[in-house]
């Protein structure tokens, strides 16, 4: 951080940095009213839509690898299991579903 004098247009040196807040992607998607959650592996992406529902994307292809239907109430969060294998989300009515979606379920 470079501070300089308005009057002499000096650099001065801040005694302390400022706190910068370091937020999470998934934090500031939240922000936007929307969740989302990344898979532990990383190769996979979970977002959810306006009506509740989940969409999936793939890593690797950059495509749709499934949709989760919404139960119409807005999805507030979401996490994957250590594991990777379920997907947990919680609705605006405090109701969680856990999602199985590991590559063999996701073929159904």
């Amino acid at each position: 951080v470079i501070v300089r004098d308005i009057l002499t247009g000096l650099e001065s040196i801040p005694e302390r940095l400022p706190n910068v807040p370091t937020t999470t992607l998934s934090e500031r998607v939240a922000r936007r009213g929307l969740a989302m959650a990344v898979s532990p592996n990383g190769q996979m992406v979970a977002v959810a839509e306006p009506n509740g529902g989940v969409v999936l994307f793939e890593r690797s292809t950059h495509g749709r690898r499934r949709e989760l239907p919404g139960d119409g109430t807005r999805c507030r969060a979401m996490a994957f299991t250590p594991d990777g294998s379920r997907l947990l989300t919680a609705g605006a009515d405090h109701t969680v579903l856990v999602w199985d979606v590991k590559p063999q379920a996701m073929l159904l």
